[in-house]
């Protein structure tokens, strides 16, 4: 399936009247994570494809659904965001003033 539909599934929406919103939400996501630290955007990785699916559910949530739900997933999505921003292979730590990774 394609991050879209991974989406639409979470989500529970079967329609395409909301494709072009989600599209626009996982690319949101994308910058967001990768304003975060978070280099290693693939979305065939597990923790990455499930950022990418809060981060759309809670933008969903906010402007369609209920609120309160909307701010339980954020509150999710901004702690695993902080956990693989902190995590190698998804971060760039770069080198010390030594060469040392």
């Amino acid at each position: 399936m394609s991050m879209l539909e991974d989406v639409k599934v979470a989500l529970q929406v079967a329609t395409q009247t909301y494709d072009s919103e989600l599209s626009g939400y996982i690319e949101s996501a994308k910058v967001d994570i990768q304003a975060a630290g978070i280099t290693n955007i693939d979305e065939s990785d597990a923790g990455i494809h499930q950022i990418i699916i809060l981060f759309c559910k809670y933008r969903f949530e906010l402007i369609h659904g209920n609120a309160e739900l909307a701010q339980a997933v954020k509150e999710v999505y901004d702690e695993q965001k902080a956990q693989l921003g902190m995590r190698t292979g998804y971060t760039d730590f770069g080198e010390d003033s030594d060469g040392n990774i």
